[in-house]
């Protein structure tokens, strides 16, 4: 078996690979290297050229797909506790020290006012999140636009 011949198996290798990882794009620019390298190998016949070769394209293909699939990739989506910020809250109960009692996703969270001299809360009232600091949510008082009726 040729020395070329293994260039295109590991190009077909790494797009196997591909199939399995969805989401990565990285085997599939190895592999695509590796095909790039299979057809240069019919002119360059040192390996350590072919070799070269593979690994600045395999930097240049991986560099290229990551910074357009960033560009084209929808809005950073918050996940995790920063995807609460932002909700619109009812307070549920009221507590001495200034807090209040807000379900979020069906968790009972601790919240503050934002600016405790003209942020207080009653019973019933809407808020929105403005941030989370420590186990305790930031509020802020509600007022209805047309943004915070689609939330």
């Amino acid at each position: 078996m040729e020395k070329k011949i293994l260039w295109l198996i590991l190009g077909i290798v790494f797009f196997i690979v591909e199939i399995f990882t969805p989401g990565m794009f990285f085997s599939m620019c190895l592999g695509l290297s590796a095909i790039l390298t299979f057809l240069l190998s019919f002119l360059v016949h040192e390996i350590y050229a072919q070799i070269i070769f593979f690994i600045l394209m395999s930097v240049v293909l991986i560099f290229v797909v990551f910074r357009v699939a960033h560009k084209i990739s929808p809005s950073k989506q918050r996940v995790g506790l920063d995807s609460i910020i932002g909700k619109i809250v009812t307070i549920e109960d009221k507590f001495d020290a200034g807090t209040y009692r807000v379900k979020v996703n069906g968790e009972v969270w601790h919240a503050v006012p934002s600016d405790s001299t003209q942020n207080a809360f009653s019973i019933g009232e809407k808020a929105i999140i403005v941030r989370i600091e420590g186990t305790k949510l930031v509020l802020k008082k509600y007022t209805p636009t047309a943004d915070n009726e689609q939330r």
